[in-house]
């Protein structure tokens, strides 16, 4: 494929709280933990409270993370009461209908995802965020290294990369069943048939939708994504979620991510964990601030230059 500008779709949100974002917006990242936290609240009864973010005693001492636990976790003037086990999960569809036919038993590493389906939870409740964001920031030692800025930058996967592109998730799990699956569902909204389609493909194709969550990928075709991903990284992205980049772009959507701004540079590239694209190869994108423009490489290698050959430019977007 040429090289060529992608043109972004735009990302259907389940709620109302990240629609005013444009590509290449800059964001602080207490609004990104705003934004999140206000969605869940937008669930109404659905959503109690809990553990929205990692908690830690040893952070009681730091004022801004103490502060974030008061914020966000329990409404309480105990601090004891913040190391707490509630765990935000909730089912705002109820449980996946289809999920009787499977196990937890692992493959690899995870469970089917029948089995934790249609569940939505905190993205930072088994993160650490002092770790991953506030210690890069050079605010509780004076003498640490600033590597970072307190904003992230938001922008998209198109939609066009992922459905080319994208062959495999980052547990290894082809692709090319689960869309050939979407393609035959004729109404989402007739469970019956689909539970039925489920058993054919059952019989067919052993662990077929291991990585994919139907219940999940219903929600987003009808409703929207819940949230976009957060990327605690600056030299990678896509190391978790997967499994969201293809319902995102089997879907119809651009797959939106925040991601962390290198302190005091305007240009530097993240790159995929695993070699998950078309022809085995990893994804990368560099990043330019000063004009405002991404471009998507694939290559066989993490690391440039590379013996296995050049990285084919695949596209750009840009304002």
């Amino acid at each position: 494929m040429s090289y060529e500008k992608f043109e972004l779709k735009g990302t259907r949100f389940w709620k109302n709280r990240f629609d005013d974002l444009k590509f290449f917006d800059i964001v602080p990242f207490e609004d990104v933990l705003d934004r999140v936290y206000n969605t869940f609240c937008d669930f109404g009864k659905f959503f109690s409270g809990g553990t929205f973010i990692y908690y830690d005693e040893k952070y009681l001492s730091h004022p801004k993370m103490k502060s974030l636990y008061k914020k966000y976790n329990i409404n309480t003037d105990d601090d004891s009461e913040m190391n707490q086990n509630n765990q935000i999960c909730f089912y705002p569809y109820g449980r996946n209908p289809f999920e009787y036919k499977y196990n937890a038993k692992l493959i690899g590493s995870t469970s089917n995802y029948q089995v934790r389906d249609g569940a939505i939870k905190s993205p930072f409740e088994m993160l650490d965020l002092h770790y991953n964001h506030y210690m890069w920031l050079g605010t509780d030692n004076p003498k640490q290294r600033q590597l970072i800025t307190n904003d992230y930058l938001y922008f998209s996967i198109p939609n066009d990369l992922i459905r080319t592109y994208q062959e495999r998730t980052n547990n290894n799990w082809n692709m090319e069943i689960p869309s050939k699956f979407i393609s035959e569902v004729n109404d989402w909204d007739d469970v019956e048939s689909i539970d039925k389609l489920i058993d054919e493909y059952d019989s067919k194709f052993e662990n077929w939708n291991h990585d994919f969550p139907i219940w999940a990928f219903r929600s987003i075709l009808q409703d929207g994504l819940v949230m976009p991903s957060t990327n605690f990284a600056l030299r990678k992205f896509l190391a978790a979620g997967t499994h969201r980049l293809f319902m995102c772009g089997q879907s119809g959507n651009d797959y939106p991510i925040f991601t962390q701004i290198p302190f005091n540079k305007t240009k530097w590239s993240v790159t995929s964990p695993g070699d998950i694209f078309r022809n085995e190869k990893y994804l990368s994108a560099n990043i330019d601030l000063e004009v405002k423009k991404i471009e998507f490489y694939l290559h066989y290698s993490q690391k440039w230059p590379s013996i296995l050959g050049e990285p084919e430019k695949i596209g750009y977007i840009e304002l």
